[in-house]
């Protein structure tokens, strides 16, 4: 249960205006089928975040917990930095059905990215694949799911570039305070 709370709220900061809710937004634009594009998203958030589950349990028999503490903490200020800027927009993607264009655009941006990192080192750091893998594919799937939803009315009047700098300040200031808890400097 320690890792729920802290992989959700890291993940859905994380994914906050990035490329992959603009894929989703992209999608939804496109082929308006919001089930067939979530499904993909699904499909391709569980399968990145169980190898990342996975890996991380496989290295929280390695290394000391302060060590996995340092691992979670870089995990949250390599997910904040690149925050601070504006999100490169997506690729466009080829495919006949939004499923297919789905699992297309998202597999890239799932496979190598901030949430993949964070589950692998909070399932490291704690142990729990199992909660960190679902907090991880719930708040992924949250946070492109109003894109998705809300379609041409995405972001309206929501002041998406200042969360999304916001939610980096978050991600970068938590990410310091473990490294140098891990550290023991305080």
């Amino acid at each position: 249960m320690e890792a729920i709370l802290p992989v959700f709220i890291a993940i859905l900061l994380a994914e906050t205006g990035g490329r992959t809710q603009a894929r989703g937004h992209d999608l939804q634009l496109r082929f308006n089928a919001a089930k067939a594009i979530l499904a993909a998203l699904g499909l391709t958030t569980l399968a990145s975040l169980l190898i990342a589950g996975i890996g991380g349990a496989i290295v929280a028999g390695m290394i000391s917990f302060d060590a996995r503490s340092l691992l979670a903490g870089l995990a949250l200020v390599l997910a904040g930095v690149p925050m601070v800027r504006p999100a490169r927009p997506p690729r466009e993607v080829n495919a006949n059905s939004a499923f297919g264009a789905g699992l297309k655009g998202f597999a890239p941006l799932q496979f190598g990215d901030a949430s993949q990192f964070i589950v692998f080192a909070m399932a490291a750091r704690t142990g729990q694949i199992a909660f960190a893998v679902g907090a991880g594919v719930a708040a992924t799937m949250i946070a492109v799911s109003l894109p998705v939803i809300m379609g041409r009315n995405w972001p309206g009047g929501f002041p998406l570039a200042l969360s999304r700098r916001i939610a980096a300040v978050l991600l970068i200031t938590s990410g310091c305070w473990m490294i140098v808890a891990a550290l023991r400097l305080i």
